[in-house]
């Protein structure tokens, strides 16, 4: 499977679920099959102070294409602030891999 993480607005977390993934693949017997898109911290961050989901999953859609162009399965967003408009990210996605 190539995972995609959406990450740089949680440096740490990005870390954690990265070594995660590592270990557990290679447990596993299998290469980590991984792709990354950063997002920029102070631009989520006022998003979630001013509460504008549409704004911030407009950027999580343009990196989830990019990853999808890259082959990319599955998609996580590596951080609890990104998450304020998580739901509204998954309900509305719109994904293309053109």
């Amino acid at each position: 499977m190539h995972i995609g993480m959406i990450v740089g607005i949680g440096p740490a977390a990005t870390d954690y679920y990265y070594r995660y993934l590592i270990s557990a693949m290679a447990k596993a017997g299998h290469d980590l099959n991984l792709t990354m898109a950063h997002a920029d911290t102070p631009t989520l961050l006022r998003h979630q102070a001013e509460n504008n989901q549409a704004a911030q999953v407009a950027i999580y859609e343009r990196l989830a294409n990019r990853l999808m162009r890259c082959g990319v399965e599955t998609i996580a967003v590596t951080s609890i602030a990104g998450h304020f408009c998580i739901e509204a990210f998954k309900k509305g996605v719109t994904v293309t891999c053109d």
